[in-house]
């Protein structure tokens, strides 16, 4: 009896060695996985939106694609807001997808909308903003 306790904790061992050492997999890098800073630099993208847009339209300009650059008037709808991540920021490679609720400053809490980023470099811009 005891060399069959002593077989079968050699097994518990091995399979708890095995177990704990992965099969060599390791982490590696991570292709199209987000990261941390990922989501820091999306959030800082997020809630630095109204401080921009009351330096002006070229400022806001700097952080929307070229195709989603804003106009005017979408300047001062993010001026008059502030927003919030609301939820988790999803990353697919160089995509991202933010639940953001858009605050007023006049009327408070407003609507739970999507926005969208892209990875330019090592930076993130918007590609699409609403506020509504």
């Amino acid at each position: 009896m005891a060399r069959w306790s002593q077989g079968v904790l050699s097994v518990l061992m091995l399979c708890a060695l095995v177990f704990q050492l992965g099969c060599g997999g390791g982490e590696g890098e991570k292709v199209g996985v987000s990261t941390d800073e990922d989501v820091i630099a999306i959030s800082q993208l997020v809630s630095g939106a109204s401080d921009l847009a009351v330096q002006g339209l070229s400022q806001v300009r700097t952080i929307f694609t070229k195709d989603a650059a804003p106009n005017q008037a979408k300047v001062k709808e993010l001026k008059e807001s502030y927003f919030n991540i609301e939820g988790d920021v999803s990353v697919a490679g160089t995509s991202a997808t933010i639940p953001v609720r858009v605050n007023s400053y006049a009327n408070g809490p407003g609507a739970l909308v999507t926005w969208k980023a892209v990875k330019e470099g090592d930076g993130w811009k918007l590609t699409d903003a609403p506020t509504k």
